[in-house]
């Protein structure tokens, strides 16, 4: 291979690459005929303080809903479940959750 130069420029590598890539992007209805998911499932690890902060920020959009707690402490994380709307089963406490 020493000596010998490559067939493809760059150039010419980017331009084939950029003409695949633009039919790779397609719309996800039309990939199974059912629109997309319409929300955004956010998991919350650390109902404290900055996490429940942090899960009310995510909350306040219309298309992100919070399906899952852990936390260590259980009134921590009682009181995000609570606040959340979270299912119990969706909701786990100690090290191992």
């Amino acid at each position: 291979m020493a000596g010998k130069s490559s067939s493809v420029s760059r150039r010419n590598f980017v331009k084939a690459a950029a003409a695949a890539a633009a039919f790779t992007i397609v719309n996800p209805k039309s990939v199974r005929g059912t629109p997309a998911a319409s929300k955004l499932a956010l998991g919350i690890v650390g109902a404290g303080g900055r996490g429940t902060f942090v899960g009310t920020r995510f909350a306040e959009h219309p298309e992100i809903q919070v399906a899952a707690l852990a936390d260590l402490y259980n009134d921590r994380l009682e009181a995000a479940r609570a606040a959340f709307k979270v299912p119990p089963e969706r909701c786990f406490r100690g090290f191992e959750a």
